[in-house]
This record gives structure tokens, C-alpha cells and sequence, in this order.
């Protein structure tokens, strides 16, 4: 099921408004039943509110396993921004996101992501920005996650690379192609991102020394654990876990 967060899918959200609504009922009938008619079209009002928030119970898409995940997607991306800053500074750093809210990401799990990710950076620094180019695809697909992890979007982002100035780090939140050529491994900054499967240890970017760093799940990862603290830090190893490459 794809995921995305609006305001219906808050339940306790969804349960004080049926709350306040029964309230207003009772209230405008007490009203009506005192004072005659001029509540009636109030009374109706709220009732047939209350009738379509109950009918809009059954179209909510229940959170993912874990909550929300827009915290932790902004935990991710300040504990990347932390690792980033920690190599020295950063001028000006490529930015690679999934295409967006059309896709399995919504735009609140986007700029979560940015924002966090600029919040541990913690310096001025231009973002370059770069998202794969798959509007042909269906969203509802199975193919989305290939594409993005296996297929084509390699070849876009090694002719949108060849364009740009050097940069002095990239960051990813879909990982990166799994086939680049030589010369586009030449062009690519130091990379840190977040993957969502092991990293080959025998991958053409692993041997090319360009990943500095990954955050990925946790092996131990429990979707119904809660974190033991609120901060950025703690919401990240609560769901992952940071891998500095070796001698990098």
C-alpha cells in the first residue's frame, strides 16, 4: 500500500473530530428541544458533518508499521547532514531524492528529508538537486522500487552529472545506480547515502573508494518499537544505522 500522510490519517485526529462533533449534536439538540426551530438547521448541520467524517473512517489509510515516518526520514537526513560536516566543509553538495508525491515518497517525507538534512549540515551550502525522471511509469507499479534500484535511471543521472560543476559531496535517499561507467564514477563527488538493502561489498562504487558512508536499517530492526528519546539521533538508531566505509 502506498503511503501517504494527510491530515485523515491521524486517528486521534480523526477521533476528536467525531468527538467534537457528538458534543455539538447533543448540544444543538438540548437547544432545539428548548428553544424550537431556529437550532434546527444547526442540529442537521453537525449530524450530517458527523455522518460524513464517520464515512471517511473507512477510506483511512492506516500509518505504516513504526508511525509516522516522516520524523525519522528527517532523522536520516540530519544524521547524513552530521556526516557530511564531520569530512570538513561542504560548499556545494548534490542532493538526490526520489521523484515525489506521484511515487511511493510523498512531499511531506521529501522535505522532511531536506530539512533535516540542512539542519545537521549545519553551514550555508548550495544544494544541487536531482530526482529520477519516471512520470511514464504507473504509481501503483511494482516496477517503481526496480526502477529506481536496478534499471534506468542510471543513464539519465550520468548525462545530468556530465552537465554539472564539481561538487564537493553527494547525498542520496534512494541510493545510487547500480551500474555507472567509469567515467561517471570519475564525476561523482564523495557519496554518503541511505540504502534500503546491503551494500556489495564488491560494487563498482564501493571499489571506486567514492561511498564514505550509508545508513541503512537496522538488522534488529522491530517496526512496533518506539524510540527511547525524541531527539534526531534517537529516532535514527531506533529504525538505522550508520556505516563509515573502511579506511574512508
Amino acid at each position: 500500500m502506498i503511503y501517504r500522510p494527510f491530515l485523515w490519517q491521524i486517528p486521534w485526529m480523526l477521533f476528536a473530530i467525531k468527538g467534537l462533533l457528538l458534543l455539538l449534536c447533543l448540544v444543538f439538540f438540548f437547544l432545539y428541544r428548548r428553544d424550537g426551530d431556529q437550532w434546527k438547521w444547526p442540529l442537521a448541520g453537525s449530524g450530517l458533518a458527523g455522518l460524513v467524517v464517520l464515512a471517511a473512517g473507512f477510506f483511512v489509510t492506516p500509518l505504516p508499521p513504526g508511525g509516522n515516518p516522516i520524523p525519522y526520514h528527517k532523522a536520516v537526513g540530519h544524521v547524513l547532514g552530521q556526516r557530511v560536516s564531520r569530512d570538513g566543509a561542504s560548499a556545494r553538495v548534490i542532493l538526490v531524492q526520489s521523484p515525489g508525491m506521484h511515487y511511493y515518497k510523498a512531499d511531506a517525507v521529501l522535505a522532511a528529508e531536506r530539512a533535516g538534512f540542512v539542519q545537521g549540515l549545519g553551514s550555508a551550502t548550495e544544494l544541487v538537486e536531482y530526482r529520477p525522471p519516471i512520470e511514464d511509469l504507473d504509481p501503483e507499479e511494482e516496477d517503481v522500487e526496480e526502477y529506481l534500484h536496478v534499471k534506468g535511471w542510471g543513464k539519465d543521472f550520468a548525462t545530468w552529472l556530465e552537465g554539472q560543476a564539481p561538487a564537493d559531496a553527494l547525498v542520496s535517499f534512494i541510493g545510487l545506480p547500480a551500474r555507472m561507467s567509469k567515467s561517471s564514477m570519475e564525476k561523482l563527488p564523495p557519496a554518503y547515502m541511505l540504502s534500503h538493502s546491503s551494500v556489495d561489498e564488491e560494487s563498482p562504487l564501493v571499489l571506486s573508494g567514492k561511498l564514505k558512508a550509508f545508513a541503512t536499517y537496522r538488522s534488529d530492526y522491530d517496526s512496533s518499537s518506539k524510540p527511547t528519546g525524541s531527539g534526531p539521533e534517537k529516532l535514527f538508531e531506533a529504525r538505522y544505522q550508520l556505516i563509515d566505509m573502511p579506511g574512508k
